[in-house]
């Protein structure tokens, strides 16, 4: 965009025209537009940097939040893994406790000579699902 100075052209008739006293002279309009080209591309290396700084900002947090989802990807399979461990090793302590249940009463019973239930009745009565 061209600074153009302010010159304000009066005409009192058509062959007389009147200069304004806010003429500026061409030394006074190159310095002006000098400055106004220095500044200009000031700013433009200012925006420049500005924004490769937004860009470097932003590819930083993506590659951080990146690495937090994998971070807690991991975390959570290993989690679920322990609770499956845990999981399995009660149900195998669940059964194996009432497997000895079962027979524990089966054995009294035996010496008692009694026989009051089978291993299903046992279970039955001691709440214990296998």
């Amino acid at each position: 965009m061209w600074f153009r100075p302010i010159i304000l052209l009066e005409s009192i008739n058509s062959s007389l025209l009147i200069l304004n006293c806010r003429s500026t002279t061409p030394q006074q309009w190159e310095d002006f537009s000098r400055y106004n080209k220095e500044r200009a591309e000031a700013e433009m290396a200012a925006s420049t940097r500005l924004r490769e700084a937004i860009h470097h900002t932003l590819h930083k947090t993506e590659n951080d939040l990146e690495a937090q989802r994998i971070a807690s990807e991991y975390a959570f399979r290993r989690r679920i893994h322990e609770f499956e461990r845990a999981k399995d090793e009660l149900e195998w302590q669940k059964k194996n406790v009432s497997e000895y249940l079962c027979l524990t009463i089966h054995e009294e019973a035996k010496v008692k000579n009694t026989f009051p239930c089978t291993k299903f009745t046992i279970r039955l009565l001691l709440k214990v699902e296998v």
